[in-house]
């Protein structure tokens, strides 16, 4: 596990600090250092997802994998697309995941945890998670998404996951 955690960290993005002037959500080719991820990838994929249950109702962090998914987003490069999956078609995502760059934010620790569970291959997958990158940069650990998104964008998160659970319990 450590040797293929440290092979990752060779093969991971680095955000240069002319990412941070620019109001691009996606990092252009000057940004990352090394851009061995983004020229290896034609197409990306931005992911998202959205559980019915929370944390403390599966056993806590450690369970992660037992959450399921109430909705799932992505934005594809390749088509230009928004695109929302519902639980019983998270087999299409998984397979675009398997084709493209996969980009998200904690995805490492929460979005693709959750998605193995749906049979997502993770070996092989090439994968950019920006809260990984971030925490690197600035060695602050769990930076929020709002943070990030009001200090690069000055727009904020319209809701987060706990209101997600909510909307869904809700119908």
């Amino acid at each position: 596990m450590a040797q293929d955690q440290d092979q990752n960290d060779k093969l991971r993005v680095r955000l240069n600090p002319s990412y941070w002037k620019h109001l691009n959500a996606v990092p252009f080719s000057e940004d990352v250092v090394p851009s061995s991820l983004f020229l290896k990838n034609r197409h990306y994929l931005v992911v998202d997802l959205e559980t019915q249950n929370l944390v403390q109702d599966v056993g806590g962090w450690g369970h992660i994998d037992k959450l399921k998914i109430s909705v799932a987003c992505a934005y594809d490069s390749k088509t230009g697309e928004m695109l929302v999956y519902r639980e019983n078609e998270i087999k299409k995502l998984n397979d675009l995941c398997e084709d493209r760059l996969v980009i998200g934010y904690n995805i490492r620790g929460f979005d693709l945890v959750i998605l193995e569970a749906y049979g997502l291959n993770l070996k092989g997958l090439d994968v950019f998670d920006i809260m990984y990158d971030v925490q690197t940069l600035t060695r602050q650990k769990f930076l929020k998404l709002e943070t990030i998104a009001q200090g690069t964008l000055n727009v904020g998160k319209s809701a987060d996951g706990l209101m997600a659970v909510e909307w869904w319990k809700t119908g």
